[in-house]
């Protein structure tokens, strides 16, 4: 059985949990990384970054769509807000266009810029039901992924995102931040 088909039954468990009140947050944080240069780069490490990175959050997206417009639906305010639905992917600005000044990284940067357009797709579509959804940076972190060299450690990470998405509205849907609230640009 592929893996993306768990995704089904894992949105009918938390539904029972949830025992049918919908879900306000979605947070796709899974990922991974690849160092591929041009002349390393294969089709096989494009395609296997591409999968978890981009086609796994959104096909956990598309099961968790009906708890998110339950959530949604429950609130009378027009309000769009993490507190209402949202679907939030962990993206990095190393899959932002107008951030690429050192090349390589190439299954990683392309998925992470599909990520990101995926994302937007989302917020435009999804809008009329009230879900929110943007991507987040959360910076060069400290983990098994950031390394030691990396800039933040996890708390500052963790909490830069946190009042990140308790300010996230209708006027910042679609768009891509990083963990400080900074708006990073994508084209």
């Amino acid at each position: 059985m592929n893996e993306l088909d768990s995704f089904k039954s894992i949105s009918d468990k938390v539904d029972e949990t949830l025992q049918g009140e919908g879900l306000n947050m979605l947070i796709n944080n899974a990922g991974v990384i690849s160092m591929d240069t041009i002349d390393k780069v294969t089709a096989e490490s494009m395609m296997q970054v591409y999968k978890i990175n981009t086609v796994a959050p959104l096909m956990l997206t598309k099961a968790f769509i009906p708890a998110l417009k339950r959530a949604a639906s429950k609130l009378q305010s027009s309000e769009f807000s993490c507190n209402r639905a949202a679907i939030i992917n962990m993206t990095s600005k190393v899959g932002s266009i107008a951030d690429n000044t050192s090349g390589r990284l190439y299954p990683y940067r392309c998925s992470k810029a599909a990520l990101n357009i995926l994302t937007k797709s989302l917020s435009v579509e999804l809008k009329d039901y009230g879900i929110l959804a943007n991507v987040l940076h959360p910076g060069w972190v400290k983990t098994d992924m950031g390394g030691p060299n990396a800039l933040i450690d996890t708390a500052t990470c963790v909490q830069g995102l946190m009042q990140v998405m308790s300010g996230l509205n209708e006027q910042s849907n679609g768009l891509m931040f990083d963990y400080a609230g900074k708006l990073i640009p994508w084209l």
